[in-house]
C-alpha cells in the first residue's frame, strides 16, 4: 500500500516537472523572440533618425536652390528675354523671333523645375512629423517589451515553479493523510481484535 502510494505521488510530480520544463522552454523562446524584436525596433529607430536628418538637410538644400533659381529666372525674364523680345520686334527677322521663343520655352521649363523642387521640399517637410511619430511609437514599444522581459517573464516562471511546489505540498499532504488514515485503521483493527480477545477470554473463564 505504502509502496503504491509513494510511487503514484512520485509519478505525478515527475509528470509535473516534465510539463514545467516544456512550459519553461516555451517561455524562454518567447523571451528570445522579444529580445530579437528589441534589436529590430532599435535598428528601425536609428534608421528613422537618419531619415529625419536626411529630410531636414534635403529641405534646406531645396530651399536654397529654389531661392537661387527664382532669382535667376527673374533676371533672365526681366533682362535677356526682354532684350530678345525688343530685338525681334525691331528687326522682324525669323531667327530673332525663334531665339526669343526658345528662351521663353527654356524659362517655362525652368519654372516647372522650380515647381518640382517646391513640391519635393513640401514632401520633405510633411514627412518629418510622420517619421518622428513612428520613431516615438517604436521607442514606447521597446520600453514595453523590456518591461515585459524584466517583470512579466519572471512572473510566468515563478508561477510555473509555484505550481510545481504546490503539487509537491499537495503530494506530501496526501501521503500524510493516507498514513494517518492507515494508522487509524490499524489502531481500530487492533482495538477490535483486543476487544474480541478480551470478550472471548471473559466468556471462556465464565464458562
Amino acid at each position: 500500500f505504502f509502496s503504491r502510494l509513494f510511487r503514484r505521488g512520485k509519478n505525478k510530480i515527475e509528470t509535473m516537472r516534465i510539463k514545467y520544463d516544456n512550459v519553461n522552454e516555451n517561455v524562454n523562446k518567447v523571451a528570445g523572440k522579444l529580445e530579437n524584436e528589441i534589436i529590430t525596433l532599435t535598428n528601425d529607430i536609428q534608421l528613422l533618425d537618419k531619415l529625419y536628418n536626411k529630410n531636414i538637410d534635403a529641405f534646406k538644400e531645396h530651399t536654397i536652390f529654389i531661392i537661387a533659381a527664382k532669382q535667376r529666372l527673374d533676371e533672365v525674364r526681366n533682362n535677356e528675354l526682354m532684350d530678345l523680345r525688343i530685338k525681334a520686334e525691331e528687326t522682324n527677322l525669323p531667327e530673332d523671333a525663334e531665339e526669343y521663343r526658345n528662351l521663353v520655352s527654356k524659362c517655362d521649363t525652368f519654372e516647372k523645375y522650380i515647381y518640382d523642387l517646391e513640391l519635393s521640399r513640401t514632401l520633405c517637410l510633411l514627412s518629418l512629423p510622420r517619421l518622428k511619430a513612428i520613431q516615438a511609437a517604436n521607442e514606447v514599444l521597446v520600453q514595453k517589451i523590456r518591461t515585459t522581459i524584466t517583470t512579466t517573464i519572471p512572473m510566468w516562471k515563478d508561477t510555473i515553479a509555484n505550481a510545481v511546489i504546490a503539487e509537491n505540498t499537495k503530494k506530501s499532504l496526501s501521503i500524510q493523510n493516507a498514513v494517518d488514515d492507515a494508522t487509524n485503521q490499524m489502531l481500530k483493527r487492533m482495538a477490535d481484535v483486543s476487544k474480541e480477545v478480551s470478550v472471548g477470554a471473559t466468556k471462556a473463564s465464565q464458562r
